[in-house]
């Protein structure tokens, strides 16, 4: 066992046993460490903090510092649950190191896969930042990177950046481009293109349908910023939903539909331009 206290310190022993020699009186430190009723004790073991990675100090448990953070919580707040405190505390902190102890096995593994993904694509993650978010994830006891709010890390923008990263980056290691397809909102980075596709301006099921399938197979035909085409004409397609949407039904049955709706359609496009709400070369795109 580490010395501890001034005491420890005097006469090199533990602070177990520094206690037991001052409660014995007249006793001198000769005789007490010959005293055959002297005995070792068990090691203490880890801190008890789950952060922690120093060893126990005490019979209380816990490092010199998490001890102190203990007592002044328990003096703040009597209540504390002293289970959740060791679950959730962080580590005390080391320039350099970030500890993921008492972090959920599937946070490290999304955590480190972050890390390396950011780190070959020469982003720079400082240790504070990097902290900062791991200190949130125990805190919130979270199952799962995916599960915790940027807004719920209190180590400013920087550190909120770097988990919407981490997170990101956690999706596309489980994302493939038929799942993806599911949705209404695309991740393009599951296609290889920068940024995002929206298909939620498009109202009628069975058309934002049609426009996916269509995206789906237009995306591969393009390289780098060419997927901002795509989009241009879902953006399209959405003009076209909302003059659907002035019909009886909506737009919702397209064996309804005739050349009428293209040419209500195509007057809608006049108006607007007349209006002064897109502009003639929008007008000719669309």
């Amino acid at each position: 066992m580490s010395p501890g206290g001034r005491q420890g310190q005097r006469t090199g022993l533990c602070v177990a046993h520094s206690r037991r020699f001052r409660c014995t009186p007249g006793m001198t430190i000769q005789r007490f460490l010959a005293d055959p009723a002297v005995r070792p004790l068990a090691a203490l073991g880890p801190c008890g903090a789950a952060a922690c990675t120093r060893r126990a100090e005490s019979e209380h448990g816990y490092c010199p510092t998490h001890y102190v953070r203990w007592r002044a919580a328990v003096t703040a707040a009597p209540g504390t649950d002293h289970r959740r405190w060791d679950l959730t505390e962080p580590a005390v902190s080391e320039g350099g190191l970030v500890s993921l102890r008492g972090l959920a096995p599937l946070v490290v593994a999304q955590v480190l896969f972050g890390l390396q993904q950011r780190t070959r694509g020469g982003a720079k993650t400082t240790d504070v930042n990097l902290r900062g978010v791991c200190d949130t994830l125990r805190r919130q006891q979270s199952a799962s990177i995916t599960g915790c709010a940027p807004a719920a890390v209190r180590a400013g923008k920087a550190a909120r950046s770097l988990l919407r990263a981490l997170v990101r980056h956690a999706g596309l290691a489980l994302a493939d481009p038929a799942a993806e397809q599911d949705k209404d909102v695309w991740d393009l980075a599951v296609f290889g293109h920068p940024g995002r596709l929206s298909f939620t301006g498009i109202a009628q099921p069975w058309l934002r349908q049609a426009a996916k399938a269509w995206a789906a197979e237009e995306l591969p035909r393009h390289r780098g910023g060419g997927a901002a085409k795509v989009q241009e004409k879902i953006s399209a397609l959405a003009q076209l939903s909302d003059s659907l949407s002035a019909r009886p039904d909506h737009g919702n049955v397209p064996v309804a539909l005739s050349r009428g709706d293209i040419a209500s359609f195509l007057a809608r496009l006049g108006y607007l331009e007349s209006a002064g709400r897109i502009s003639r070369y929008r007008r000719n795109v669309i």
